[in-house]
């Protein structure tokens, strides 16, 4: 039935196609698009406006395809500008609700209907690629960009340079920062973070000072940056003068996130008790995230003593955090303190608590590919496994790495 509306629709005949959908006892999501597009390929905009908020009515949810022929019935009664508008409004809120792949599915439809992109556009599809971590798409979109003239205003070359660090290519955004004639406390702290982020924490530092040489006033998120480096790297020293110059100095209001971050700085070096006074003298209350980040940390040294207290600081903020019971039985089986550790799950089982899967994925030529704890129904399983072992043999993975969790 679908087929023959679209038969109809391409010869012209619209009526009968309008027919031929009147008549369907069943329709989903492809049927309605078709006819929307259907009606806006004939130059029938508002029957095709009416049937897309009839489609809402019936509670079917549209897909880009459905907002593509809207959008274009909406050009065919409005003018353009407007309409470029309702198509950067229409991938932009794609993006707020996490879904890239639509918003980038949006921009080539807009492209396709002949639209030419402005730079709101351009950004919104950055921003798309570094939210997917596509660095293929990113490219593709950058070429476009120096094709169009857009790759001098400061907006998109921010986005640039965020696009490519959220991707791992450091060297490629440095590139673009290096361009830009003038650079503001965004672009620098944007840099700062892509450095931080590839574990590059002697460039942070020294972008950071050459920040403050040129009197160029960082916010809360170079701050952020910047502790969040000094905790992955170690220095326990140079995070706490940064915290101090940011506090003492009122430079700028230290938030949750700050206090976090020096707790995960102090843990990570193992100064577990000097981490506990810092967080008794917080002004905010320690957040679940903290004493987590506490809880590992104690896990990590093997006090079970201060992951205990840990613990029940977590559940007195919420009772099915599985996370502190899962790292508890784990280091009481790691003590063979096999009678707490049954005390641990039977206490899961009673109370509902499961554990949620890890999960991660990876991005080839051909894909994204998706894995998750335990789970073998990849199709290159065998491969894959085959090759971790071959790792494992050569020393490059531990061996305490279990081969049934890959």
């Amino acid at each position: 039935m679908t087929a023959l509306m679209n038969f109809n629709l391409k010869c012209g005949n619209v009526k009968d196609a309008r027919g031929v959908f009147d008549e369907m006892s069943e329709r989903d999501v492809v049927t309605w698009t078709s006819m929307i597009v259907g009606y806006v390929q004939n130059k029938r905009f508002s029957e095709s406006l009416k049937l897309f908020k009839k489609m809402i009515e019936f509670d079917v949810i549209p897909n880009g395809y459905s907002f593509s022929g809207a959008l274009t019935a909406c050009s065919g009664l409005q003018d353009v500008k407007l309409e470029m508008i309702a198509w950067n409004e229409m991938m932009s809120s794609y993006l707020q609700c996490e879904q890239g792949e639509e918003a980038l599915i949006l921009f080539a439809s807009m492209v396709s209907q002949g639209l030419r992109p402005d730079k709101f556009s351009y950004s919104i599809c950055i921003d798309a690629c570094a939210s997917l971590v596509s660095i293929p798409q990113g490219n593709q979109v950058h070429g476009c960009i120096l094709k169009t003239g857009f790759q001098s205003d400061l907006i998109i070359r921010s986005s640039l340079v965020n696009m490519y660090a959220k991707c791992g290519c450091v060297d490629s955004a440095k590139l673009v920062f290096n361009t830009m004639p003038t650079k503001d406390t965004l672009l620098w702290t944007t840099m700062i973070s892509a450095y931080g982020k590839n574990g590059q924490v002697k460039e942070v530092l020294a972008m950071f000072e050459k920040m403050l040489e040129l009197k160029i006033n960082p916010d809360g998120i170079t701050y952020l940056a910047v502790l969040s480096s000094c905790s992955h790297g170690g220095m326990v020293e140079k995070g706490w003068k940064y915290f101090r110059l940011m506090t003492e100095d009122n430079l700028v209001s230290a938030g949750p996130e700050h206090y976090s971050c020096m707790v995960d700085l102090l843990c990570r070096s193992g100064h577990l008790l000097e981490a506990l006074e810092f967080m008794k003298d917080m002004p905010l209350r320690p957040s679940i995230s903290v004493w987590c980040t506490f809880l590992n940390s104690c896990k990590l040294y093997g006090d079970i003593e201060l992951a205990q207290f840990a613990s029940d600081k977590i559940l007195e903020l919420n009772p099915q955090n599985s996370s502190s019971f899962v790292v508890l039985s784990n280091m009481h089986a790691a003590e063979f303190g096999w009678n707490e550790t049954e005390k641990i799950r039977k206490t899961m089982k009673n109370d509902h608590v499961k554990k949620e899967p890890g999960c991660s994925w990876v991005e080839l030529k051909n894909g994204v590919h998706v894995f998750l704890t335990s789970d073998k129904s990849h199709p290159e399983v065998c491969e894959i496994l085959s090759t971790v072992k071959s790792l494992m043999s050569k020393g490059w993975i531990d061996e305490e790495h279990d081969l049934e969790n890959c």
